[in-house]
């Protein structure tokens, strides 16, 4: 892979970026260490139970089918043939609940992605994540440290919604501010 007029820290998410998987810096229970990982996808148990009374200061629910698709078709070169192959995945159930919403991925002549069984994965994973009517929360709240990306959790505030709702977070930020008028949060932004 030649890589030319970027840093290095762009190189490689770049390289993470063509698979699906995540480049950055993890919390191991000591220190921050470098980590590249296939987001758990299939996670299905709640780190962090939050609720309205003593967990969110100010919580922000969109729920959309805008970005829904359910049909993903990845061109890629195959790189024993040298020929140009696609893959396409589909979701039955989400085609007849939603109508047919294809998207299609080329992948560039020098992607990691130049075989068959990488092509598919990465399709399945696309897939995986845009299939289904997601919503995406935004909650302000005290500090909370242990919250990291891939972090799961379930929220139950009835002035956004009727049930208890899981989420895995996507980006968290924690704000500290000291002095007279000190302030410490954690902001996060999970579906």
């Amino acid at each position: 892979m030649d890589v030319e007029y970027v840093s290095v820290w762009d190189a490689i998410q770049n390289v993470a970026k063509q698979i699906g998987w995540f480049l950055g810096y993890r919390w191991n229970g000591e220190q921050y260490v470098l980590t590249f990982m296939e987001p758990p996808r299939q996670k299905d148990t709640y780190d962090f139970d939050l609720n309205w009374v003593d967990d969110i200061y100010r919580e922000t629910l969109d729920i959309s089918d805008a970005d829904i698709r359910n049909v993903v078709t990845v061109t890629y070169r195959d790189k024993n043939t040298g020929q140009r192959e696609t893959v396409t995945v589909m979701d039955q159930d989400s085609i007849a609940e939603y109508r047919r919403r294809a998207m299609q991925i080329e992948e560039a002549d020098t992607s990691l992605i130049d075989t068959y069984e990488k092509a598919r994965k990465f399709a399945e994973s696309c897939l995986w994540d845009l299939s289904q009517l997601s919503a995406t929360d935004r909650i302000n709240m005290p500090l909370i440290p242990e919250i990291d990306v891939f972090s799961t959790f379930i929220v139950t505030n009835p002035q956004i919604s009727s049930t208890t709702d899981f989420y895995a977070v996507q980006s968290v930020r924690h704000s500290l501010r000291f002095g007279e008028r000190a302030r410490f949060r954690t902001e996060v932004i999970a579906t």
